[in-house]
């Protein structure tokens, strides 16, 4: 038996209908350097 996963999926619509829906990749650009200092020292010393 064969099972095929029909959801939409980045590329699909471009494969069939000549348009894509949504980009195929996403890049972050920005950092919030405080931010992730302190999410990433809470998750080391567990107290997140």
């Amino acid at each position: 038996m064969t099972i095929v996963d029909r959801r939409p999926r980045p590329g699909e619509s471009e494969l069939h209908e000549g348009t894509r829906e949504q980009a195929l990749v996403d890049v972050g650009l920005d950092v919030d350097v405080e931010r992730y200092v302190k999410l990433y020292l809470a998750t080391v010393e567990g107290t997140l």
